[in-house]
């Protein structure tokens, strides 16, 4: 599969993080060669990788940090700043999640994410922030 006509159908997946099983499943191949073609596109900069095994079209940290993990949502000073309930710039985007993992950086955002228990997580929904959630 050429590498435009992939990236396309990745853009029009709507799914900003893609997976090497994902990718398998739209190139037809296995998931070895899909590691491989990621690996390639990712070399020509076609491809962002977030973390090991997930991959992005775009280097987008909003999007791309709401899903990397599930459930999880944007928090605390970062939700205010989104619908502008403030005026300040937040340095680091604060994403709560029922996992812990270290804190990464996507471009100049640094990714914060704050383990909460299963019990305190309530009360959101996925909203559409352009063309993904």
């Amino acid at each position: 599969m050429q590498a435009i006509s992939f990236i396309r159908r990745l853009e029009g997946l709507h799914k900003p993080v893609v997976t090497i099983n994902d990718i398998a499943r739209i190139i037809g191949k296995s998931k070895t060669y899909a590691r491989v073609y990621a690996n390639r596109l990712a070399k020509k900069k076609l491809l962002y990788t977030p973390e090991k095994g997930k991959y992005a079209v775009k280097e987008t940290p909003l999007e791309i940090a709401t899903n990397l993990i599930f459930p999880c949502y944007i928090s605390f000073i970062s939700a205010y700043s989104i619908y502008s309930f403030t005026t300040q710039t937040p340095i680091e985007l604060h994403i709560v999640s029922l996992k812990s993992k270290k804190p990464m950086s996507i471009g100049n955002t640094r990714i914060v994410f704050i383990k909460f228990k299963k019990h305190n997580l309530f009360g959101y929904k996925r909203e559409r922030f352009g063309n993904t959630y």
